[in-house]
């Protein structure tokens, strides 16, 4: 996934200074860490879906919170949040492949799924700078990073094991 922090919004309002942002991206990167650990473990306990479905919730709301920051503070805990669950998803996707589909397939799934991911980390900050460009704000790329997170979580919990009815 692609994160675009709007750091020229936040230097202009003060809450940042301009070398702060390689600093944010290294915590969310650092924060993943945990949450691959701790939300693979869940999904262990309470099943994929569920978790799955629990991130994606989680990561919308950090998106709709971006959309308010006012203050310094409000961007640590969107990298926080961001961090830990977008690491989560990163185990998920590959459990939830293995445990849908099972591993004789996996690797090839793997690497649909993260070429997927790649060229869209690539295209979505060039679609962010377009919104922006258009509408002089990153709102609406934020409302479009929470639908498909939401879409996410939805279509998650509509999961079922192929041949399982």
């Amino acid at each position: 996934a692609t994160i675009i922090l709007p750091v020229p919004g936040a230097v202009a309002l003060f809450l940042l200074g301009p070398t702060l942002n390689p600093w944010l991206l290294g915590l969310v990167a650092g924060l993943g860490i945990p949450g691959r650990l701790l939300m693979g473990g869940a999904a262990d306990r309470i099943g994929w879906t569920r978790v799955m479905a629990l991130s994606s919730l989680f990561l919308a709301a950090s998106f709709i919170w971006m959309m308010f920051v006012e203050k310094s503070w409000m961007i640590y805990l969107f990298v926080l949040v961001y961090g830990f669950f977008n690491g989560g998803i990163m185990t998920l996707l590959t459990g939830a492949m293995g445990f849908f589909f099972g591993t004789a397939s996996l690797g090839q799934l793997l690497g649909l799924a993260l070429g997927i991911s790649v060229l869209a980390a690539a295209v979505s900050p060039l679609i962010g700078g377009f919104i922006f460009d258009w509408s002089g704000t990153y709102f609406w790329a934020l409302v479009l990073s929470v639908g498909a997170y939401l879409a996410a979580g939805f279509t998650s919990t509509r999961l079922k094991r192929p041949g399982s009815g």
